[in-house]
């Protein structure tokens, strides 16, 4: 049940890739953190946790063999030829990059300048700013309106051979921009970090709650009517685990939409889909605990 449920988690949004190593860190943290009701620690978690990455990392290794039998690359799916591009082809905006494209990806690139100019599709980068906020807008443009049909007019309706020469255009333009690249990356790791919250309502309302009791819990403990007590104090070892893997995702996730994509709220709300359960776990141990201080208050 776990590994077709985490088939289908990667399945349904690569982004949660992450997770074929998250949850056997996380299996061994709850392991070795448990203990028995004799008090000794849980036995063998290495073990333990071997059989969880197996489980893990079989059916990805087998769906990733059968994609290279079939369509040429090993992977999950293409991070790098679709959704890069929509990043890259920004960098073809001045006529120098053009030229110092490889000769067999020129006809693409000029291409893919040509559709950009049709479609008056706004330049992000020029010689006296870069515009993150238009590169982001610009990715589905760069994507759908100009470099596949760009490519489609060149290869005719072969996606496979599409996707590995746009892949091959875009990872020259990176290498040639790796500054302005990592800086793209960083303007968009911060906004997809911000989508974490901003993505969530689930998130915000718990979150929310919680914080007001919270608030509420430390004015007690202002007034002396109430001992201070952590939110997470004395968390169950299986609470930790999942706290840590639930952060975990969430961090990991984001990192690696940022790389090659933008942030389009779907992202973040895959990305953060744990956090919801923490938030409303703090929000009812808040609730507990405020619950016996005004019991306290009123003896």
């Amino acid at each position: 049940i776990f590994a077709i449920s985490l088939f289908g988690a990667y399945q349904v949004r690569p982004a949660t890739l992450p997770l074929v190593v998250i949850a056997p860190v996380a299996g061994v943290l709850i392991l070795r953190l448990g203990k028995t009701r004799s008090g000794r620690a849980a036995r063998e978690p290495c073990v333990h946790g071997l059989k969880l990455a197996a489980v893990s990392a079989l059916p990805l290794l087998v769906f990733c063999l059968l994609r290279l039998a079939v369509v040429g690359h090993f992977g999950l799916v293409s991070f790098g030829g679709y959704n890069l591009a929509g990043i890259a082809v920004e960098f073809l905006d001045s006529g120098a990059m053009q030229n110092e494209v490889p000769q067999d990806l020129r006809p693409l690139a000029q291409a893919i300048v040509a559709a950009r100019e049709r479609e008056g599709v706004a330049h992000a980068i020029s010689e006296e700013r870069v515009d993150f906020r238009a590169w982001r807008e610009n990715y589905n443009l760069n994507v759908w309106k100009t470099t596949v049909p760009a490519a489609v007019g060149l290869y005719g309706d072969h996606p496979v051979e599409i996707n590995r020469r746009i892949a091959e255009l875009s990872r020259v333009l990176i290498g040639q921009n790796k500054r302005l690249y990592l800086l793209f990356v960083f303007a968009n790791l911060e906004d997809g970090l911000g989508g974490l919250l901003k993505h969530g309502l689930a998130l915000q309302l718990w979150g929310a709650a919680a914080f007001m009791f919270f608030l509420f819990r430390i004015l007690l403990v202002a007034q002396g009517k109430a001992p201070f007590q952590g939110a997470m104090a004395k968390a169950s070892p299986a609470l930790q685990g999942f706290a840590a893997a639930a952060m975990l995702l969430a961090l990991s996730s984001v990192l690696l939409v940022s790389l090659v994509e933008v942030n389009l709220g779907r992202y973040s709300t895959a990305a953060g889909v744990l956090l919801p359960s923490l938030a409303s776990y703090w929000l009812f141990r808040e609730a507990r605990m405020l619950k016996a201080a005004c019991r306290r208050g009123a003896q």
